[in-house]
């Protein structure tokens, strides 16, 4: 299934939640918050994540805050990481997803973008399962399959694999963009994983 489904079934799962809480939760009226982090060379992850922003708001009428919108470094470790912490409705973090557009550079490396929080998630210090317990994303990972399976979408792939390990959660199934699709290339396959 498409994002859309996905993020459209997450708001609501989550605003029914928000509800039910009662008249105590100030936030009882008020969509999810998106933060939207990518990782560029060439500036294609960039570019899908602004089309993703507007096709959010025009064509799924999604109406709350939109934050973040850089990349991953520009954003800083430590708030990725404010992101995954247990929250409370005080720090309106706690209905939060993430979007995550990142490219593969190289020899399946991760971008310069992305570098450092890459560096810093890597850590040993951090603890499997526990380090991100509230992330919840969504990750479109490009690439280009003429570079062989294991390459293709290598970044976003890893990426992924390991904020699963440390406690986040996919609130739907990765998408793939690759360079060489036909009539449009990453971005056609950006239009089907949003839906």
């Amino acid at each position: 299934e498409a994002l859309s489904v996905y993020f459209l079934r997450y708001i609501i799962t989550l605003y029914t939640m928000m509800n039910s809480v009662g008249s105590n939760n100030t936030h009882s009226t008020s969509q999810p918050s998106i933060t939207i982090l990518w990782a560029t060379q060439s500036g294609h992850a960039k570019a899908c994540a602004r089309r993703t922003i507007r096709l959010l708001r025009s064509q799924h009428g999604y109406s709350g805050d939109i934050r973040g919108t850089c990349s991953f470094d520009d954003f800083g470790f430590d708030h990725l990481l404010s992101l995954g912490r247990n929250q409370t409705n005080s720090d309106d973090n706690s209905n939060n997803v993430t979007l995550m557009f990142v490219s593969t550079t190289g020899d399946a490396e991760q971008c310069s973008t992305i570098q450092n929080t890459w560096n810093a998630l890597l850590s040993k210090s951090l603890a499997p399962h526990t380090t991100l317990p509230s992330l919840r994303f969504a990750l479109f990972a490009l690439g280009d399959r003429a570079y062989g399976p294991e390459a293709f979408c290598a970044a976003g792939r890893k990426l992924a694999a390991r904020l699963v390990q440390l406690g986040g959660g996919v609130v739907c199934p990765l998408g793939y963009g690759d360079d060489g699709s036909p009539n449009g290339g990453v971005f056609a396959d950006l239009d089907v994983w949003l839906g």
